[in-house]
């Protein structure tokens, strides 16, 4: 039996988009929930919008606060949420018909995580998709991840009330960035995600704009202070371990800058491995790839694959991009068999355990194939293949560029 769920859906003021993200829950898969929907806020039209909501479903409350404050709402909620398992939901978002489902199965199959995300697609106020954001898969990537910014979308959240609660809830005296302290104090208690994309989140025109507000920044960074101050020290062979790493980089390796990720996934981040990783990130800057360059590789992926008769596939490379490809699986219609990656063999992505690329079979059926799942790093992946070709193995190169290689998809 799956577990019942609450959901909490705070509410100031009734805009265009609430019904749809009503029905949205109420249109769920999963039917055993109940819907709270925290007024905060004296707004007589949200009140009386909510209140017909109730009177219609006996799965919705409706839950009045007096003061205008998202925290108080939420810390409300939880209290009189009458199940454990408890999902946030924003009111002009929307939520898959399958997400509670989807993240109450992973909760129950996974119990030592407090909390997890889905996938979700970011879109503008006309409903283009502006972007598709995906969480860390794993609570030891999002331990040292949470660190750099906030890689959790608010309203995409599942968590136990019981664990929430026992960090204290969300902190009142913040006017803004209440989740990402949340999550920050819940790190340690195990945070996961899911690649499926199955949240709209949409952003106003003002969110938009490059950089945090003047209060969401402050905020932040008070949060970050505090929790860069809360790191240890490395010490004996993890400290010859960071050097090493540190060494290969600064002799032109910048792919070794997984190593460090996959060394902080494995030992938690210390003082020493975070600055190692933003030193690294001067040294090499990690360029922004567009949402539409990443959109036009996959269809190309996608074209490629076909034209050749690819059913199944290797992805080389476990990072960002390989989480939307897995996420696109289904587009691409292809089966991924499993992960390599030179630096995070032994860590997990999503379902799979990445490998190192030696493990990799000498050679793949007609209809099998490695896609090199890297935008930053495609380059010298394709250079470090030369092997795995030359013993026939096709590799295929996403990248627009390769097209004007004849050997880039052989």
């Amino acid at each position: 039996m799956p577990d019942p769920i609450s959901v909490l859906l705070p509410i100031h003021r009734w805009n265009a988009h609430a019904d749809d993200a009503i029905a949205s829950i109420l249109q769920q898969t999963h039917t055993d929930l109940e819907l709270l929907i925290i007024v905060n806020g004296p707004d007589t039209e949200t009140r009386r919008r909510s209140a017909a909501y109730e009177l219609a479903d006996r799965r919705v409350r409706v839950i009045h606060h007096p003061r205008a404050s998202l925290p108080e709402a939420l810390n409300v909620g939880m209290r009189n949420a009458s199940h454990d398992l408890i999902a946030r939901m924003d009111s002009d978002d929307w939520s898959h018909p399958d997400r509670l489902a989807v993240q109450a199965a992973y909760m129950k199959s996974h119990p030592e995580l407090a909390a997890c995300a889905v996938g979700t697609r970011i879109v503008g106020a006309d409903d283009q998709e502006v972007s598709v954001h995906q969480p860390p898969s794993t609570a030891s990537e999002a331990r040292w991840k949470i660190l750099i910014w906030n890689p959790f979308i608010h309203g995409a959240m599942m968590f136990r009330k019981k664990t929430v609660q026992g960090v204290g809830g969300y902190d009142e005296s913040l006017e803004r960035a209440q989740d990402y302290d949340l999550w920050i104090r819940l790190a340690d208690s195990g945070i996961g995600g899911l690649h499926q994309v199955l949240y709209t989140h949409r952003v106003r025109a003002s969110d938009s704009k490059p950089g945090l507000d003047h209060l969401q920044a402050q905020h932040t960074s008070k949060i970050l202070l505090s929790a860069w101050a809360k790191l240890c020290d490395a010490e004996g062979t993890e400290i010859e371990q960071i050097e090493s790493i540190i060494a290969r980089i600064a002799a032109g390796n910048e792919s070794a800058r997984s190593q460090l990720e996959h060394h902080m996934q494995s030992h938690g981040p210390s003082r020493q491995s975070l600055m190692a990783w933003m030193w690294s990130c001067w040294r090499y800057p990690i360029a922004a790839t567009a949402h539409d360059d990443r959109q036009a590789r996959i269809e190309r992926g996608r074209v490629v694959l076909e034209s050749k008769g690819i059913k199944r596939i290797f992805l080389w490379g476990a990072g960002d991009f390989a989480r939307r490809i897995i996420a696109e699986t289904d587009a691409l219609g292809v089966q991924i068999i499993g992960i390599v990656d030179d630096f995070r063999a032994g860590s997990t992505l999503g379902e799979f355990t990445v490998v190192h690329p030696d493990t990799m079979p000498d050679s793949l059926a007609s209809n099998e194939a490695v896609v090199i799942a890297s935008d930053l790093y495609e380059q010298a992946i394709w250079d470090r293949s030369q092997q795995v070709r030359e013993r026939g193995v096709q590799v295929i190169r996403l990248s627009l560029q390769a097209d004007r290689s004849p050997e880039a998809v052989r």
